[in-house]
């Protein structure tokens, strides 16, 4: 049985912990946090069970600190959650006219700061808006999807992303109407055809090698399932799978 995945918004506010916490010179207190915390968080927090536990803030620092914090005192963190909207369309135009917005530098500082608390990082809301609704706004935005997900993919602790609003027009009332990988009649953008690109073709790894017969075949390659076929010395065909997690590992 697979594990239970939950995921929900830790409330604990810099407003709200620096109101509580302020005349100790502290940004950040374990109980005061805890106590914030709806008790039915904190019951599936400390629940013996092979769930998934995923908070999701964008309050970099001070959502670093409260995790790092809440581990020292024995709470279980599996994933860290993060959030990266471009609501308004001129964000996206103003990014395709330089203006330093999302830049490399701007998410490795964000990322290396969420990456201090050593927990697997998830983008579980992202929102890349086009600018306009005909082929340039829509090139505009697969161009900014495309360079994103190669910065974020390079960013050791990511675990994985989730584009928020997957079709046009079906967001939550005032999110923006061309945020989707497909227009609202199920038609694919070209945000979609960037990602199918990345996904299955620049992040797979596929080889053919010819052993020499003096030790194993060494490879580098992506993480993921692998698929090996080969043929022993009768001629007959073989096949077998492993999965690549980390260095050294196949069969």
């Amino acid at each position: 049985m697979k594990p239970t995945y939950f995921m929900f918004l830790l409330l604990v506010t810099s407003t709200v912990v620096r109101s509580q916490t302020q005349s100790a010179g502290s940004t950040w207190n374990y109980e005061s946090s805890k106590a914030v915390m709806s008790q039915e968080y904190w019951n599936i927090w400390n629940a013996d069970v092979q769930a998934k536990i995923n908070s999701n803030i964008y309050k970099y620092q001070n959502y670093t600190d409260q995790v790092k914090s809440l581990k020292a005192h024995g709470a279980r963190i599996d994933i860290m959650g993060s959030q990266m909207h471009l609501f308004k369309p001129q964000q996206c135009l103003d990014i395709s006219l330089g203006k330093e917005i999302e830049t490399p530098k701007i998410v490795w500082e964000k990322m290396n700061m969420m990456s201090q608390a050593g927990v697997p990082i998830h983008l579980s809301e992202i929102t890349l808006t086009a600018p306009t609704d005909d082929e340039k706004g829509r090139l505009i935005q697969s161009v900014i999807a495309y360079n994103l997900y190669r910065l974020w993919f390079s960013i050791e602790n990511m675990m994985g992303i989730t584009w928020w609003n997957i079709v046009d027009d079906c967001g939550a009332p005032g999110e923006p109407t061309t945020s989707g990988l497909f227009t609202r009649n199920m038609e694919a953008k070209p945000s979609y055809y960037a990602l199918n690109r990345l996904i299955n073709q620049e992040w797979t790894t596929s080889l053919t090698v010819l052993p020499d017969g003096k030790g194993p075949i060494n490879f580098r390659g992506f993480k993921g399932k692998y698929r090996v076929t080969w043929k022993n010395k009768m001629g007959e065909s073989k096949e077998m799978t492993f999965q690549l997690n980390k260095d050294g590992d196949g069969f």
